[in-house]
């Protein structure tokens, strides 16, 4: 009799577009395509990095940092 287990694995690719005005491409993003932030990280000078859900089909968008 076998004792191994079996191992389920799952995989998944996630884009990150890089944008220039992460805010503002974040906002676009809600009001085109009903994205979800599902969270956001912002510093003081105005950079953005989000993670977007579409339709559970998940992206994230981050600012050009200068």
């Amino acid at each position: 009799m076998s004792t191994d287990v079996p191992i389920s694995v799952s995989v998944s690719v996630s884009p990150l577009l890089s944008v220039r005005n992460g805010a503002r491409a974040v906002e676009f993003y809600k009001k085109a395509f009903d994205a979800v932030e599902v969270y956001r990280v912002e510093d003081p000078g105005g950079a953005v990095v989000s993670r977007l859900s579409v339709d559970g089909a998940e992206f994230s968008a981050a600012g050009q940092f200068e």
